[in-house]
């Protein structure tokens, strides 16, 4: 899972990714790209090893990119966009966030017109035989950019999906907004605009005031507490912003315990156990037999596997079975 950050100059974007990844990039190297990766937190799989007691716990990673100006490069390899709105600069918080989203469809309806004039020339001229479904579905994309609309908000198919996924088309990933604010705006109104224009756009908002986050993470554990009721802020925003991002993949966990391990897997909703079987290993999919399956939630009530299995909540599914968020899976196959 690939995160980007995105936003204006001025917007802080820089100290926000200190702020969650913990890493401060010196003075020296700031117009160079920063990769900072953190684990998606789980209170479910520390629950799992506290009951399971494996020699090895690993959460699900998310790599946060850092690149220095409003840089769509590393935006199109992302997953999912974090748009980070400086509202401290006294500029329009609204106005600033509009115009990122703007430039996101100008950047692909530039890719969608090339690539149309190309199209339009290859089949005319009798070199791109099949060319005519792919000129389809971009042509539907630029009348909804012309609205001008994000592709994310077209409703494309999973094989129309599949058909411009080489464009990676920045409009179509999934958006986060940060409102970074100074410390003197903690809690008070000025972002009222931001969190109209957010639920208008459905993306999700978080508020944080980032140069207070990054200091707070430089003091021992133990003090962090007293600081931040002292500041008026509740937690800290970098678990909820994680979280916040792997929820707007529209992802699930499911959970492997076999073994010396304790392992939490993402998958997207919906997704099949032979599909969540790859995830785990290739070998297991192509040999897949069957899926041993109890939720967290039953698991935790009955308190270990064999009165799971006297319960009956310890079941067996097959390879299309649609893999629940929280659920335990232990594959079973022959290769």
């Amino acid at each position: 899972m690939k995160i980007a950050l995105v936003g204006l100059a001025g917007s802080g974007k820089t100290t926000v990714f200190s702020a969650i990844t913990g890493l401060r990039p010196d003075e020296k190297e700031l117009l160079k790209t920063h990769l900072g990766v953190v684990t998606v937190p789980d209170e479910r799989l520390d629950e799992l090893a506290r009951l399971l007691n494996p020699k090895k716990v690993t959460h699900t990673e998310a790599v946060f990119v850092d690149t220095h100006g409003f840089d769509l490069v590393h935006a199109r390899e992302a997953d999912a966009l974090v748009i980070v709105i400086g509202v401290f600069s006294g500029a329009s918080a609204k106005k600033d966030a509009q115009e990122i989203c703007a430039d996101l469809i100008l950047a692909d309806l530039e890719i969608v017109d090339k690539r149309l004039s190309a199209l339009k020339k290859e089949i005319e001229s009798g070199k791109n035989l099949r060319g005519q479904g792919e000129y389809t579905v971009l042509a539907r994309c630029k009348a909804h950019l012309d609205k001008p609309q994000p592709l994310r908000t077209l409703g494309l198919t999973r094989e129309e999906q599949k058909t411009v996924s080489g464009y990676q088309f920045v409009s179509l990933r999934h958006l986060l907004f940060i409102a970074n604010v100074g410390e003197e705006q903690i809690g008070s109104p000025s972002i009222d605009d931001l969190r109209v224009f957010a639920r208008q756009e459905t993306i999700p908002l978080i508020e944080m005031c980032a140069k207070v986050e990054q200091e707070i993470l430089q003091l021992p554990e133990a003090e962090r507490a007293q600081f931040l009721k002292g500041m008026g802020i509740s937690e800290l925003s970098e678990d909820a912003v994680i979280k916040a991002a792997y929820r707007s993949l529209d992802l699930v966990s499911f959970f492997t315990v076999k073994g010396d391990e304790n392992k939490s897997w993402p998958v997207k909703k919906g997704s099949s156990a032979i599909e969540a079987a790859g995830k785990v290993h290739t070998d297991i999919q192509r040999g897949f037999i069957k899926a041993e399956v109890i939720n967290y939630k039953d698991f935790i009530a009955c308190g270990d596997f064999n009165e799971a299995k006297k319960r009956g909540l310890l079941r067996l599914e097959g390879k299309d079975y649609a893999v629940q968020d929280g659920d335990i899976i232990n594959f079973k196959f022959n290769v």
